[in-house]
């Protein structure tokens, strides 16, 4: 038990998506009790016990359609002369699979890796951002950028300009490319056309 433990909290930790069956109620005669649980992957390889050769192959799909789905699911295997559960709702009722008696409840549960939020840059707004990203479930990895590519720059204003400049990490590159004659800024400052005016950094133009 825990090895199968450990072996999932190993694929938790990487990223990698299984299901877990629990076996959390059964009725005579059975060969699997209470408690015992099963590791299912995405290639249908199965880690653990859950009942044999009635039960696995039927957990196992249903393990399958879980990952698919995102869904947990509580499967019911009745064998003959075994009780049907009365209730029904989120229940897969399934009959077992060989000529066996009794009654077996299994919950299977998908584990999927998180999405993955990729925050480039530096700053107060990129520090927000994997806060939230990370309080909403996703697994945030935030990369500095060397460069960051300002397009449409003579849209670029002053207040712009500074927010800009506060919440990139020093050393970063700045790449302006836009038309310093053309879609002049809104709010206060040509950004672009002073650059290009100052002589204090490198032009290409393009024709």
């Amino acid at each position: 038990m825990q090895d199968l433990i450990t072996l999932a909290a190993d694929l938790q930790r990487r990223g990698e998506a299984f299901a877990l069956a629990t076996v959390v109620r059964c009725e005579r005669p059975t060969s699997a009790k209470p408690g015992a649980k099963a590791l299912i992957r995405p290639d249908g390889s199965v880690s653990g016990w859950v009942g044999g050769a009635c039960a696995e192959p039927v957990v196992a799909r249903e393990a399958l359609a879980a990952l698919r789905d995102g869904r947990p699911r509580l499967v019911v295997l009745v064998g003959e002369g075994g009780r049907d559960p009365a209730r029904t709702e989120g229940i897969v009722h399934l009959p077992m699979t060989c000529h066996s008696g009794g009654t077996l409840e299994i919950y299977v549960e998908p584990f999927l890796p998180k999405a993955l939020l990729v925050l480039v840059g530096h700053g107060p707004v990129i520090e927000t951002l994997a806060t939230l990203g990370e309080s909403t479930g996703y697994s945030v990895a935030v990369l500095p950028a060397d460069a960051i590519i300002v397009d449409e720059a003579s849209m670029v204003d002053l207040p712009l300009l500074a927010w800009l400049l506060r919440s990139i990490a020093p050393r970063t590159r700045l790449i302006f490319v836009g038309d310093k004659d053309q879609l002049a800024s809104v709010g206060p400052g040509s950004v672009l056309r002073d650059l290009v005016a100052s002589g204090r950094i490198p032009v290409t133009r393009l024709t």
